[in-house]
């Protein structure tokens, strides 16, 4: 039987007061500066120990840059104009290569910043996860309530398309052919307006079982094996 963890952000800003007041925070070992005027979008480490990070300037121009973890010179750095802002990188498990996402385009690099290959979903805002040799799409900030999961294969191939009535995604983990799911969304709170949801899926979509959260915010779960 898998075995998952679902971490809650709390919000409040009296609890992370509090919190910090209780408990010795972790000391910073090291730091570098890696941006310059710049807002760092998300960052991934490859399998040579480098960092990817997925940048934005203050006049909206996005790069992606390759940056060795002992040294602070980029390797290099890819303009993105044409991109809106970086959502997520992932690294890829089957070769050198990672995936960005935007909006509405999943992106694959090779470590040298070259395009292999690009698909457009239509997504108002994707993010990317992956599991058991698949790559999902997600159209995270639905305001339809209805989002949809795109499957993609190694090649970064379109598989499926599948909607569920999770509002606003939050994470996705696919483990033995199912699709964890965690989202929040308005409504359904004791005693607030918000909510969250844990939904099982199928390969075919259908709702194994859900978890109702009330007064719950931004769930991960996360394979615990």
């Amino acid at each position: 039987m898998k075995k998952f963890l679902i971490i809650f952000v709390v919000t409040f800003l009296l609890s992370a007061l509090s919190l910090s007041a209780q408990y010795d925070l972790p000391n910073i070992i090291s730091a570098k500066r890696v941006t310059d005027q710049e807002c760092l979008m998300d960052v991934q480490i490859n399998k040579q120990s480098d960092y990817i990070l997925g940048k934005q300037k203050f006049n909206y121009e996005n790069s992606l840059s390759m940056v060795p973890r002992n040294d602070s010179t980029s390797l290099w750095d890819k303009s993105l104009k044409s991109s809106p802002v970086v959502n997520q990188i992932i690294d890829m498990d089957s070769e050198n290569a990672f995936l960005m996402s935007n909006s509405d385009t999943i992106y694959k690099f090779d470590y040298d910043g070259n395009i292999l290959k690009q698909i457009s979903v239509s997504s108002e805002r994707t993010r990317l996860f992956k599991g058991n040799g698949k790559y999902i799409a997600v159209d995270c900030q639905s305001v339809s309530g209805v989002s949809r999961l795109f499957i993609l294969n190694q090649e970064l191939e379109l598989e499926k398309i599948m909607s569920t009535d999770c509002e606003r995604i939050i994470n996705v983990s696919y483990v033995d052919n199912f699709f964890y799911i965690s989202s929040d969304r308005y409504g359904g709170g004791d005693s607030s307006n918000m909510s969250s949801d844990i939904t099982k899926l199928d390969n075919n979509g259908n709702v194994i079982w859900n978890y109702h959260l009330p007064d719950m915010v931004r769930p991960y779960v996360i394979n615990n094996g």
